[in-house]
Parts: structure tokens; C-alpha cells; sequence
């Protein structure tokens, strides 16, 4: 993949310590679909200035205080822009969160979004964003509804949340619906039916390859 996953370590040693070449725009979920789809998405020419100016990384890779710390120390504090899009409640990634908090707290022109993975956590968390609450919860939805469409609109949404996210265009925060289950290609046919369970992001990958 592109350097949006370039990281240092090595995945036996769940003690190792996580950095990123820096940038501008840090992109830390729980979901690592998430990161295939961006990785892929970034190939287009339409991302050209986000393509070495944007880092992603699985939560899973930053498990303790000493992992976030260096992470945050060698990666995170020459950021712009860090969004982190999580599963559970605040206390799922708490230490996390508090020094992200602290971060975005030194420098007021740094931007924190946080984003929830599930409709039951989405205010809470994206409540203590630094942007607008409504703009975070749109796009944790944006995200939620998953599929190329949605996820190509979150990343056009980076490049004005470094100045004024009141500034995202409305065609970057109107949210692409698909139904669930969503029944792609089903036809009436003779034979053997197979039922596939995936998420919606993992479907779009599968296109656009």
C-alpha cells in the first residue's frame, strides 16, 4: 500500500513502539477496512495533495500508554488535522483520548474529530471534537453509511477542516444511503443460493478493484 500505512514496527511485539512519517492529516479507527478503502481511494488523481499528506493506522497498533505517547510524540504533534474514528465509549480508548485532548488543547488551530463507529456512542463522542458537534456527527455518519461514495467525500472534507469546517461544501457532507441488507446484483435464478455477509466498505473495495 502507499505510505498512508508506512509505520515502524514490528507486529509480534505487540509492545512495539508506532511512527509515521509526518503529516498533515492523521487518521486512527478501529476498523481496518477503513484504511484499505483510503489506501486505494488515494491512488485517484482527485487526491493528489492528500497522497503523502496523510497517515492512517489501526487502533490495534497503539494498545499502551507508552505506544500512544510515542505515537503521539514522533507522529501526531506535526499534524493539522487527527480524526479517530472509534468503536465503543470514551473508556474503550481512554488514555487515548484524554492525551489527544491534551494535544489539541496546546495549540488551538489544531483540529481533533471524533468519530463514533455505532449510533449509541455518537454524541458523546463527537461532542468533545474541537469542531462543530453537528459537522462531526455528520460526517461519523458519512462514515457509518460506508461505501466508496461516502468515503470519498470524508477525505475531501480534510483540506477544510485545517482552516474552517463551516467552510465543507454541502455536496461533501450530504450522506449516500444504501439499503440493509443491501442486495446487490440479486436475481431470480435456478440453482444454489449463497447468502455473503460484508461490510458495505468491503463491497466498494471489491468494485473499485
Amino acid at each position: 500500500m502507499h505510505r498512508i500505512l508506512n509505520i515502524a514496527g514490528n507486529e509480534k511485539n505487540k509492545d512495539d513502539l508506532i511512527e509515521q512519517p509526518a503529516a498533515d492529516f492523521i487518521f486512527i479507527t478501529s476498523v481496518k477496512a477503513d484504511l484499505n478503502l483510503i489506501s486505494n481511494l488515494l491512488l485517484e488523481k482527485e487526491f493528489d495533495s492528500l497522497k503523502n499528506n496523510i497517515r492512517a493506522l489501526e487502533i490495534s497498533n497503539l494498545n499502551s500508554s507508552a505506544q500512544i505517547d510515542n505515537y503521539l510524540l514522533k507522529t501526531i504533534n506535526y499534524a493539522k488535522v487527527v480524526v479517530l474514528r472509534i468503536f465503543g465509549d470514551k473508556g474503550t480508548w481512554n488514555y487515548g483520548i484524554e492525551q489527544l485532548l491534551n494535544w489539541q488543547a496546546v495549540n488551538k488551530k489544531r483540529k481533533l474529530v471524533i468519530l463514533s463507529g455505532t449510533i449509541d456512542q455518537e454524541i458523546s463522542l463527537c461532542e468533545i471534537s474541537s469542531i462543530d458537534k453537528n459537522i462531526a456527527l455528520n460526517i461519523s455518519r458519512l462514515l457509518r453509511s460506508g461505501g466508496l461514495v461516502n468515503y470519498r467525500k470524508f477525505l475531501n472534507c480534510l483540506n477544510y477542516l485545517v482552516v474552517d469546517e463551516k467552510l465543507i461544501p454541502d455536496e461533501f457532507l450530504n450522506i449516500t444511503f444504501y439499503a440493509d441488507p443491501y442486495l446487490y446484483d440479486w436475481k431470480n435464478e435456478k440453482g444454489e443460493k449463497i447468502g455473503i455477509i460484508s461490510y458495505k466498505s468491503l463491497f466498494w473495495l471489491m468494485k473499485l478493484k
